[in-house]
């Protein structure tokens, strides 16, 4: 099976339309121009798709590289969705102290008070 066809140009001008990158990996464009990559593998003999993300966010490379640790998962008898579904979100990041209960100056507007 051949594996890495899409080339950087061809993921950012697709029209609409589903573009195998091989192994699984494809890329989804829809109407909107909206692109997501999508992994499609086998899972206890059932077809499985699981998003790895838009292209705004992944890039070409990234998703190959997560749509291999996933197929490497797969053939270890794991299954890729369920441990995302079990991993801990990452932390959101503290608001800056230094801003929290401050609004900054004001401006007057006569007759306002």
């Amino acid at each position: 099976m051949p594996i890495h066809k899409l080339t950087a140009y061809q993921v950012v001008t697709a029209a609409p339309g589903k573009y195998e990158d091989g192994g699984g990996l494809r890329l989804v464009v829809s109407q909107t121009g909206a692109r997501q990559w999508i992994l499609r593998f086998t899972w206890h003999g059932r077809r499985r798709e699981m998003g790895l993300g838009s292209c705004v966010d992944v890039g070409l490379v990234e998703a190959r590289e997560r749509a291999a640790e996933y197929r490497k998962q797969v053939k270890r008898g794991l299954d890729p969705i369920a441990d995302r579904r079990h991993r801990p979100s990452p932390p959101v990041p503290p608001v800056i102290s230094g801003l929290t209960g401050t609004a900054g100056p004001t401006i007057s507007m006569p007759g306002s008070g």
